[in-house]
């Protein structure tokens, strides 16, 4: 099961609520993250380093979809299982963190099924401020141009699973996979998971990286969105969108 903090609930309801996308940024900015080292002195076991005044760090990079990331995590617990062999890490306040690597993209919990890449754009909008503002300024027009659609690569095997986890779920009474893309980001297509359901996602987002931790999900990472009326990102999915799962009512 993933491990919660302040930070990785405050990533879970951003993703499920559009409108709490600010206070993820806030509990961002005062948040100690984790991240790996490059070229450390090995052992057996992983291991913090203490940043000495002056001393240089070099830290550990992934490419995805032709983009280089720093990884970084909003726990120890995180971190580690991304690692598969030891390895040594730091800790830092994640706006000290930015301010020290700008210009370079950003990977929040990678290795989890809620995870978030930043653009080096995002990253200097959350140090300049200017990421609450236009957060704050957000109309649903800007909607349209979401591009949203059916992925290419279909995952199939991620869609088989979940069908057999929601059967659990009542309150879920619909889902859909799409094709997410947000030009306004400059982040890589990737995958988004639609549950219709009146009730909050709280209980069923709680087991639901076993699930996720079994399968490949083809166009990572993974975003989860609520869906309750037809507004916004909404009218898609229920006006122009097939579920792939569906509670049917006697």
């Amino acid at each position: 099961m993933t491990e919660k903090n302040p930070l990785s609930l405050a990533l879970m309801q951003a993703l499920q609520d559009p409108d709490s996308r600010a206070h993820f940024y806030r509990v961002f900015c005062e948040s100690t993250i984790y991240f790996i080292q490059n070229n450390a002195e090995k052992s057996e076991h992983t291991s913090a380093q203490i940043l000495e005044a002056n001393s240089k760090v070099s830290i550990r990079s992934f490419s995805l979809e032709g983009q280089t990331y720093l990884p970084i995590f909003s726990s120890l617990t995180h971190l580690q299982q991304a690692l598969t062999e030891p390895a040594s890490y730091m800790a830092m306040n994640a706006m000290e963190f930015m301010r020290l690597t700008q210009g370079a993209f950003l990977f929040l919990d990678y290795a989890t099924p809620y995870a978030k890449p930043f653009s080096n754009i995002e990253v200097a909008a959350i140090l300049d401020g200017s990421i609450f503002s236009s957060l704050s300024s957000t109309t649903t027009s800007e909607s349209s141009e979401i591009l949203l659609g059916v992925a290419e690569n279909y995952p199939h095997a991620l869609v088989d699973a979940l069908k057999h986890y929601l059967k659990d779920y009542p309150q879920i009474s619909r889902a859909w996979i799409a094709h997410f893309y947000n030009p306004k980001d400059e982040l890589p297509p990737h995958t988004l998971l639609a549950l219709e359901s009146v009730e909050g996602l709280d209980k069923v987002l709680e087991n639901i990286a076993s699930v996720l931790d079994q399968v490949e999900i083809p166009e990572p990472p993974l975003d989860i969105v609520q869906i309750n009326s037809s507004q916004g990102i909404g009218h898609y999915f229920l006006h122009e969108s097939q579920p792939f799962y569906q509670v049917v009512k006697h």
